[in-house]
């Protein structure tokens, strides 16, 4: 995340995560869970795992000045999902000429509730891999 050319995520204060650049126009789901918040602007989901894990998927630096226009999500507080399920979809395009970045952090916001939450650091996104590890009290 210190690698995130943003003052908020760069610094580590909403916990502790990972970053990546997508490669697709589809944000999808890293776990099994539910939704528990999605931006009115389209541009953040927020995740609860099965076993407690709150994530926040923010798309894009900044992107909450569009107001919603290149993000059509998927799903509404409150659903279901499994783990590579579709929840958004976007405009990488239209977040470019807009002269923002597609870069996604992805941020376990109760970070404080876990012993640590380690990050295998990689160059590409394999959904088969484990971005995260969460090590319990």
């Amino acid at each position: 995340m210190s690698d995130v050319p943003d003052d908020v995520f760069g610094s580590g204060a909403m916990g502790k995560g990972y970053a990546v650049e997508p490669n697709g126009n589809n944000i999808v789901a890293p776990l099994d869970g539910t939704v528990v918040m999605v931006a009115p602007t389209k541009h953040a989901i927020g995740l609860r795992s099965n076993s407690g894990i709150e994530l926040l998927i923010h798309v894009g630096l900044d992107t909450v000045t569009l107001d919603g226009k290149p993000f059509t999500v998927h799903v509404k507080d409150g659903d279901s999902f499994k783990a590579g399920d579709v929840l958004m979809t976007f405009d990488r395009d239209m977040i470019a000429a807009h002269n923002l970045s597609s870069i996604t952090p992805v941020i376990v916001t109760n970070s404080s509730t876990y012993a640590d939450v380690l990050v295998q650091p990689s160059d590409e996104t394999d959904t088969t891999k484990p971005m995260l590890t969460i090590v319990h009290q």
